[in-house]
């Protein structure tokens, strides 16, 4: 049995423990802007402006839910004589959803339409998946008080917060888990219920995004030594086996 002690050691050593209500979602400026960093992202953030959409900031504070992606394996029974075993063949993803407060601009359902508009028309054209399908980052934030959130709402504006090495060496330790949803696009705005048994309630959008599949990306500073290290001790460990076994 574990003493306080052992396991309050395994609480700090681990900074305390998540919270499911410290995340950010990342969404695309422009939905088919330009993708090159720093100066696409401006760019985009300019017509963006040009054209009066909601902010990626803005989305992101209205967002009050989401769900962090999972993986299952994709499994068929395999016997051998009286044997049976599950074995792994692949795997799936499911769909991720977001839920957003909805203002009396409704610029944020405005957003959603015309992300979707832009994979079929109001013309009934379809257009490419490159086209309509964009990068969407969710992140799981840390409630350290040493957290430097200024500092990453900065990276934001240059499209340098979405995970990689410049997160990880700008962004702090604000930032302590990455997911970038692959080519991702609203498969669903659903219908928004409106009653007036529901006065007393704000109006909310759910949104459901399907994708090719999720990565992981570098999220801070120690995400980068650890990745580091793993590196260099996986080389090591291929240069000894090669040495033993040829």
């Amino acid at each position: 049995m574990r003493s306080v002690e052992q396991f309050k050691g395994l609480v700090a050593k681990g900074q305390g423990f998540a919270r499911p209500n410290f995340y950010r979602v990342i969404l695309p400026s422009v939905i088919g802007g330009v993708k090159f960093p720093i100066v696409g992202e401006l760019l985009n953030r300019g017509i963006s402006n040009l054209k009066r959409t909601i902010p990626a900031e803005d989305i992101n504070m209205l967002c009050t839910a989401t769900n962090m992606p999972g993986r299952n394996l994709l499994t068929h029974d395999r016997r051998i004589g009286m044997v049976n075993k599950k074995v792994a063949y692949g795997y799936a993803v499911e769909d991720v959803t977001l839920t957003f407060r909805v203002l009396n601009d409704f610029r944020i359902k405005e957003y959603f339409e015309a992300w979707q508009n832009s994979a079929v028309t109001t013309e009934y054209e379809l257009k490419y998946f490159n086209d309509y399908s964009e990068d969407v980052v969710i992140q799981a934030l840390t409630n350290s008080p040493d957290a430097d959130y200024d500092k990453l709402l900065r990276l934001s504006y240059a499209g340098l917060d979405q995970g990689g090495l410049a997160t990880a060496l700008a962004g702090g330790e604000s930032v302590v888990y990455t997911c970038v949803l692959q080519n991702a696009y609203p498969t669903q705005v659903l219908q928004m219920q409106m009653s007036d048994a529901q006065a007393d309630q704000l109006l909310e959008l759910n949104v459901q995004l399907s994708y090719k599949d999720w990565s992981r990306k570098i999220s801070n500073k120690t995400d980068f030594r650890d990745s580091l290290r793993n590196r260099i001790t996986d080389f090591a460990i291929d240069k000894v086996k090669e040495k033993l076994f040829g």
